[in-house]
C-alpha cells in the first residue's frame, strides 16, 4: 500500500523573510525605474521652441514681477520676509519637486497630480511626468509573486532513497494543471502556487508507479513528500512434484547482501507474490512440513512482475534403529540393507559399535528392512515418514517377522 506524508509549515521566520525579500524587489524596481528615466531624459530632443530662442531673450523684467530670479527658471527668487508673507499652503512657496508625480505632471510651481500646467508654464515631457505601464505591471508582478504560497517536498522510492528527475504535475480542483516540476538529485521539488487551496500532485518516476495525492496548501509554505512504490516485483506458485499446489508453505526473499526483503506464506492455491521491489538478483526460499526446503536464484528486472515457481524436491525419509541379539545385547557390525516392493536393494550400511544403524534419503513406500551376520532376518516396512526406532533382533532361534507402519505425523 502506497502510504504518502504531507506536512504543513507556517512560521513568522518565513514571514518576516518574504517581507524582506518583498522590501528589496521593491527596491530593486525603484531603482531601475530611476535609470530608465534618466536614460530617456539623455535620449529625448530638445523642444525646438526653446532651442530657437536663447536664453538671454529672456525678460528678465517679466521674470523678476513673477517672482524669480533670471539666472534660476524653476525656483523663484524670495526676498527675506517674502515666505511669512505669502498665504500659508501657497504652491509658490514650495520648493520643486525632485521626483516625478504619478499619474500628474510637473511644472515650474510644483507638481500637478491628475491635471494640466497651470497657463504660462512650460509642463514636462510626458516621459518624465508618468511612470511606464509596464514598469507598474512589474511591480506588481512581484509584488505578486513574493504574496503566493509555495508547495515542496521530497519524492522518494520504496526503500526510501531519493528518487531523482521524478516529474509532477498539480492540478486544481476543476481538472487545470497549476504546475510542473521535476526532482532534483536530492529527491526535493518546490512550485510556486497560483493561490491556496486544495490541489492534486502526481507524481511519477522511473521503473516506478505513478501515484497522486491531495494536498491543502495553506500558508506561506506546504510540505507535501511522496513515497513511489517500484513497478518491479515477483510472483509464483510453490507445487510438490507432482504438481499438487503447497498451500501455507513459507516463501522468504532475500537480497545479495542477505537481508530478508519480504517473509510470506503461499494462498490455498499455493501462490505468492511480492511487490514494490528494487531490480536486481534475489533468493527466493520456500520451506514447508515434511518437504525439504527449496531455494533458487531469480532475476527482477526494472520493470514488470518476473514469475517464480517453486517445486518441492520429492520427499525422502529417514529410517533407524538398532541391531540386537535375541537376549537384548546390542550388535555391531551388522549389515543392514533396504530392498523395495520390486525386489531392488537400494541401500545398504553397518551397525555401529552401540548397534545403531541410519539410512537417509529414502522416498516414501513399502521395504523389506534385511540383517545378517547371524541367520538372515527380514522384516516388512511400510515406510511414509521418519522411523527412528525399527530395532532388529538377531539370533540363532527362529525370530518372528516384525512389520512397522510410520503415521505421517512422525514425517520430517
Amino acid at each position: 500500500m502506497h502510504t504518502m506524508a504531507v506536512h504543513l509549515t507556517t512560521g513568522w521566520p518565513l514571514l518576516a523573510a518574504a517581507a524582506a525579500l518583498a522590501v528589496i524587489v521593491v527596491l530593486v524596481v525603484l531603482v531601475l525605474l530611476a535609470v530608465r528615466r534618466a536614460r530617456r531624459t539623455a535620449a529625448a530632443p530638445p523642444d525646438p521652441a526653446t532651442a530657437a530662442r536663447p536664453p538671454a531673450e529672456a525678460d528678465p523684467a517679466a521674470r523678476t514681477a513673477e517672482g524669480r530670479s533670471p539666472g534660476d527658471p524653476l525656483r523663484p527668487a524670495q526676498s527675506p520676509g517674502e515666505a511669512s508673507s505669502r498665504p500659508l499652503g501657497s504652491v509658490g512657496a514650495q520648493p520643486a519637486p525632485d521626483r516625478v508625480a504619478i499619474g500628474g505632471t510637473v511644472t515650474a510651481d510644483g507638481p500637478s497630480i491628475g491635471g494640466a500646467a497651470p497657463a504660462g508654464n512650460e509642463p514636462v515631457p510626458a516621459a518624465e511626468r508618468r511612470w511606464s505601464e509596464i514598469d507598474m505591471r512589474e511591480l506588481a508582478a512581484a509584488s505578486r509573486q513574493l504574496a503566493r504560497p509555495v508547495l515542496r517536498g521530497v519524492v522518494t522510492g520504496g526503500s526510501g532513497e531519493p528518487l531523482a528527475d521524478a516529474v509532477l504535475t498539480v492540478i486544481n480542483v476543476a481538472g487545470g494543471q497549476a504546475g510542473n516540476a521535476r526532482t532534483g538529485a536530492d529527491g526535493g521539488y518546490q512550485l510556486t502556487m497560483p493561490a491556496e487551496g486544495g490541489y492534486v500532485v502526481i507524481a511519477r518516476g522511473l521503473n516506478h508507479e505513478p501515484h497522486a495525492a491531495t494536498v491543502e496548501v495553506h500558508g506561506v509554505l506546504t510540505t507535501c513528500d511522496i513515497r513511489l512504490a517500484s513497478s518491479a516485483g515477483l510472483t509464483g506458485t510453490v507445487a510438490d512434484p507432482d504438481g499438487s499446489p503447497v498451500a501455507g508453505a513459507t516463501v522468504i526473499l532475500t537480497n545479495t547482501a542477505g537481508a530478508v526483503v519480504s517473509a510470506l506464506r503461499s494462498n490455498a492455491h499455493g501462490g505468492y507474490g511480492v511487490t514494490d521491489l528494487t531490480p536486481g538478483l534475489y533468493t527466493v526460499t520456500a520451506t514447508a512440513p515434511e518437504r525439504e526446503p527449496m531455494a533458487l536464484l531469480v532475476d527482477v528486472p526494472p520493470t514488470g512482475i518476473a514469475r517464480q515457481d517453486v517445486t518441492f524436491a520429492p520427499r525422502t525419509l529417514t529410517l533407524a534403529g538398532t541391531t540386537r541379539h535375541s537376549d537384548g545385547r546390542p550388535l555391531a557390525d551388522i549389515r543392514v540393507s533396504v530392498v523395495d516392493s520390486s525386489g531392488t536393494e537400494v541401500a545398504t550400511t553397518y551397525s555401529d559399535a552401540s548397534g545403531r544403524y541410519r539410512f537417509t534419503g529414502l522416498r516414501p513406500g513399502h521395504y523389506t528392512v534385511a540383517a545378517s551376520g547371524y541367520p538372515l532376518v527380514s522384516t516388512p516396512l511400510d515406510a511414509i515418514g521418519r522411523v527412528e526406532d525399527h530395532d532388529i533382533r538377531l539370533g540363532y532361534a527362529a525370530s518372528p517377522a516384525t512389520a512397522a507402519t510410520v503415521d505421517e505425523e512422525y514425517a520430517q
